[in-house]
Order: C-alpha cells, then sequence, then structure tokens
C-alpha cells in the first residue's frame, strides 16, 4: 500500500491511498490522479445522535430521549431484564428527536437493559427498576 499527500490548495492536508502492487487495468498513477485535482470547497456535516434513559434508578415511568436518529428507519425500544429475557417492547415508529414515555410499573426490582433499535443501529442504556 502507497500513502502521498497531496495539496489540493484549501488549507488542508489531503491523503491519497493506493493497493501496491495490485494489477494496473488503467492509468491510475498518483500524478494522473493528482494532475488538475481541486477541491472547490470543504463541506462537513456532523450529526449528533444521542439516546438517553432517565431516571436512574426508575420508579413507575421511565424517560427515552432520542436525538438524531433516522426518521427514514422504525425504532423500537426493548426492554430486557439481567436474565436476557425481553419483558417490554414499544414500537416507536419513524422518529428522530423526542422524549418517549414507557411503562416499567409493572417490572420486577432489579437490572434492565434499555435497547433502542433504529435500522441497524442499537443504542444501549442500563436501567436499575427499585
Amino acid at each position: 500500500m502507497k500513502v502521498q499527500t497531496l495539496s489540493a490548495n484549501d488549507g488542508y492536508s489531503d491523503i491519497l491511498v493506493g493497493a501496491y502492487l495490485q494489477e494496473k487495468v488503467a492509468d491510475t498513477s498518483l500524478s494522473s490522479l493528482s494532475s488538475g485535482f481541486r477541491a472547490e470547497a470543504a463541506v462537513s456535516v456532523s450529526v449528533s445522535v444521542s439516546v438517553k434513559a432517565f431516571p436512574n434508578p426508575v420508579v413507575n415511568y421511565l424517560s427515552v430521549q432520542l436525538q438524531g436518529l433516522d426518521a427514514k428507519l422504525s425504532t423500537y425500544i426493548r426492554v430486557i431484564n439481567t436474565q436476557g429475557v425481553l419483558v417490554k417492547v414499544v414500537k416507536v415508529g419513524n422518529i428522530a428527536d423526542g422524549v418517549l414515555s414507557v411503562d416499567v410499573s409493572g417490572f420486577i426490582p432489579g437490572g434492565h437493559f434499555v435497547l433502542v433499535e433504529n435500522g441497524r443501529n442499537v443504542f444501549k442504556e442500563k436501567e436499575v427498576k427499585e
């Protein structure tokens, strides 16, 4: 593998990585790739994804705060006890942000895991039920 630093004259370092000894199919040499290379502008997108469950310990109702989820995907809240038994499933639907209340009043006191699933993304919080 070969790594070379290029310059797009934008004040930032650019890195090009190539596969050393890889069969050459076309002219992809560093000189041909870097010639005429010019970056117009750098775009930075920062998405903050956050899942919080509170209060801890919880008595009757657990609040689950969601921020930055993909609203195109279905979201589920699953609560699992420390023995690995699924004790509650809440289908949230398609949501990006919000605070949801989950009734845990009938749960046996002890530790529980709150899993928030948004597509393939899974967020885990540990809660104690009093």
